[in-house]
């Protein structure tokens, strides 16, 4: 995380002292690094609004495989954005934490329709041109 402090990311979407989010290109999507909470539940609303809102395909594809914390407000968004798509977008979750993927179960996010859960790992993607950042 110190890295992430300390150095500006060339096109990410969304940069702050926690969290990176970088546009992935294909598969068109979104891949987070860091920590969500209630600090930056809403840029991170806003950066998957977005991507949906005309800046991705009909899928849109989330990398949290690097997401070190995500409290409930960040799980929140994360269900939000699949509730407002228009019906022809869908957002595909890769690398949800085991904790993530329980508060989801519980409370019923599991069964949206525009919200799938992938079983695999985030396919390699290409990142927007410039845009180094390290998994954690």
């Amino acid at each position: 995380m110190d890295r992430r402090r300390k150095t500006h990311i060339r096109d990410a979407v969304y940069q702050d002292k926690q969290l990176v989010i970088v546009r992935v290109l294909r598969p068109s999507g979104l891949r987070f690094v860091g920590a969500i909470d209630a600090s930056n539940a809403d840029p991170v609303a806003e950066a998957m609004a977005g991507a949906l809102n005309g800046q991705s395909e009909t899928e849109l594809h989330l990398d949290l495989s690097g997401l070190e914390f995500n409290d409930v407000s960040g799980i929140r968004a994360l269900a939000s954005a699949a509730e407002k798509t228009d019906g022809r977008h869908r957002l595909i979750l890769y690398g949800l934490p085991p904790q993530m993927r329980k508060v989801m179960l519980v409370v019923g996010w599991f069964n949206l329709p525009t919200l799938l859960i992938a079983e695999t790992g985030f396919p390699d993607g290409e990142q927007a041109d410039g845009a180094d950042l390290e998994r954690a």
